[in-house]
């Protein structure tokens, strides 16, 4: 999985080298001449060593600078939901409707009729 999240990012910025457990590529914000954005995959974790630009989130860069295809693959590698699929998520949950009973007691008097008692003024107030 890590492995594909690479080559997504790898898709987005460019090619890299890698040094320990960073990947280092060219940075999309500063446009710095040597790849001084370290991204790390296995934390999430990603910086810019020029301009500072540095987040938790890889997908943050996946969505500003990637392809609509390429922010989902990558939604879906980690799992995430995808909002125009949201709908179908409770579509049979909303086709299910419930009749709702609830008890008041006799002398209760709903405030929104036009005709109230005069004791319902400091209530309606």
């Amino acid at each position: 999985m890590i492995e594909d999240k690479r080559q997504i990012v790898t898709q987005v910025l460019g090619s890299y080298y890698q040094k320990g457990d960073e990947h280092l590529y060219h940075c999309p914000y500063c446009n710095h001449h040597k790849k001084k954005m370290s991204v790390n995959f296995a934390n999430g974790y990603w910086k810019c060593w020029i301009c500072d630009a540095r987040g938790k989130n890889i997908y943050r860069i996946v969505r500003k600078f990637g392809t609509y295809q390429q922010r989902q693959k990558y939604l879906e590698l980690q799992g995430r939901l995808d909002l125009n699929e949201f709908d179908n998520l409770f579509r049979e949950l909303n086709s299910i409707e419930e009749k709702q009973h609830i008890d008041v007691p006799e002398e209760f008097i709903s405030l929104c009729n036009k005709d109230l008692p005069i004791e319902t003024t400091d209530a309606f107030r």
